[in-house]
């Protein structure tokens, strides 16, 4: 367990150097029961992922009267890129009528009628990253 730990807190590091919350939030709720069960004095990045952890799902339980499936949370993530519903059906390994079906049903349950109010009201719900972290992440990449 201590090599994971060890993984874990370098892990915490490069999140914490990039501003990647968001990722920790994505990896689900035994990832972050191993952030919130490290030992030691958390660092403010930590504490930082956890409380987002926490509001996130209070404000998911509050305001979604019902929850999205991990599939649709998984197309939820692509929702902000450009990629047509053949791609992600590609990506997703579904038919393109899956797809379709999904994001009817996160529309849904997000209140809303179409693609961009529904990941503008995921972001308000916190339930994808804010732009600007989307914007760190694409200059970081190779």
């Amino acid at each position: 367990m201590p090599l994971a730990q060890a993984h874990l807190r370098a892990a915490l590091a490069v999140g914490e150097r990039e501003g990647l919350v968001h990722g920790f939030l994505r990896a689900g709720d035994d990832v972050l029961a191993l952030v919130a069960a490290l030992p030691g004095e958390p660092s403010p990045f930590r504490r930082q992922v956890l409380e987002r952890a926490r509001r996130r799902a209070s404000l998911g339980a509050d305001v979604l009267a019902e929850p999205l499936t991990s599939r649709e949370r998984e197309l939820l993530a692509y929702l902000p890129t450009r990629l047509t519903n053949v791609e992600l059906a590609q990506r997703c390994y579904v038919s393109v009528n899956t797809i379709k079906t999904h994001a009817s049903h996160i529309y849904r349950k997000l209140g809303v009628q179409e693609r961009s109010a529904a990941v503008t009201r995921a972001i308000e719900l916190g339930l994808l990253p804010e732009p600007e972290a989307d914007a760190r992440l694409q200059r970081a990449a190779p």
